[in-house]
């Protein structure tokens, strides 16, 4: 696997998958996390799927089997005053973040069954299911509008499991992983969806952004709870973790120094350049994690800790 600098992602930049068919230019090609594209909060993209440092997700391959289950969900761009260059750059950025949201499914799948492994409550467990609900949702509407931008319905390949999926029994690690993917990626993330309906200006794509910044700002909310709990559960090895994890959230802003704005044909369907999406990630970071993580942690060390395990993130459900 080819292993490239890293971007200021909170994983390095990798090899993520090939050989696949690109839907928009029907070539095989390789895809790679580039600098100023990360995984954790790509244009509101969820959770992602890692194996140590590798995000894995399935390869983009041609069929309709991903299409939006409810007509309610069929998701038609107007593409006819688009250029061909940009449908092609719509169709590639619209099937990776579907891609990545189908990854999210897997993702709170094995949440889901480490928080069992862990001990965790039942509202936490359920809430893990009904993401990855939500994220079958998300994937579908983004193949959607993919097949659109590209002329052809498109869809995802077999994951790439490799045979087996290992669960951390370690709460720590747990916590420290819901920490960084979860109260940072996901958070980030459901700031950056909440502001693309905005700057979109195609009905079709306000419409799917609209759900999906409203699922992502859940998902958070989930996060905050279940490392809440962690802390409060697990004592100092556990909130030492924590804090690690929260260290380490100035690093996803890395990868977009320098970027370039998005053109406006892209920004009306729904994409955020890298200038555009670094300051809202920033300030995402300084209004939202920070204060958010310093209250979880000193709930945490107040006199019956219990109350950090409601710890239920209203100060980031207010301003997410």
């Amino acid at each position: 696997m080819a292993q490239l600098p890293r971007n200021g992602c909170l994983i390095p930049s990798l090899l993520v998958s090939g050989p696949e068919i690109d839907p928009a230019t029907n070539q095989c090609c390789y895809t790679f996390l580039p600098p100023g594209e990360c995984v954790t909060v790509a244009n509101g993209t969820g959770r992602p799927f890692l194996v140590g440092a590798r995000a894995l997700h399935a390869a983009a391959t041609p069929g309709a089997a991903w299409r939006a289950a409810r007509a309610a969900d069929e998701t038609t761009p107007d593409v006819r005053r688009l250029s061909a260059e940009a449908r092609a750059e719509l169709a590639r950025a619209w099937t990776g973040d579907a891609l990545l949201e189908h990854a999210s499914v897997a993702s709170f799948g094995r949440f889901a069954l480490e928080l069992l492994a862990v001990g965790a409550p039942a509202e936490l467990v359920e809430a893990a299911h009904h993401a990855a609900l939500d994220e079958i949702r998300h994937a579908r509407l983004c193949f959607a509008l993919a097949g659109a931008y590209g002329g052809a319905p498109v869809g995802p390949s077999a994951f790439p499991f490799g045979g087996a999926v290992a669960v951390s029994e370690d709460l720590a690690a747990v916590a420290a992983s819901a920490a960084r993917e979860g109260c940072v990626g996901e958070t980030l993330a459901a700031v950056l969806a909440a502001e693309q309906p905005g700057q979109a200006q195609d009905p079709a794509v306000r419409a799917a952004l609209a759900v999906i910044a409203a699922d992502e700002a859940r998902h958070a909310e989930l996060a905050w709870r279940a490392v809440a709990w962690a802390v409060a559960t697990g004592g100092a090895g556990v909130r030492a973790a924590v804090i690690d994890a929260f260290a380490a959230a100035e690093e996803v802003l890395a990868g977009f120094a320098g970027g370039a704005v998005a053109s406006p044909e892209l920004t009306a369907h729904g994409r955020l350049g890298a200038t555009e999406s670094a300051a809202v990630l920033r300030r995402a970071l300084d209004e939202v994690v920070r204060p958010a993580a310093a209250a979880l942690l000193g709930a945490s060390t107040s006199p019956g800790s219990a109350a950090a395990g409601a710890f239920s993130a209203s100060f980031v459900a207010e301003v997410v």
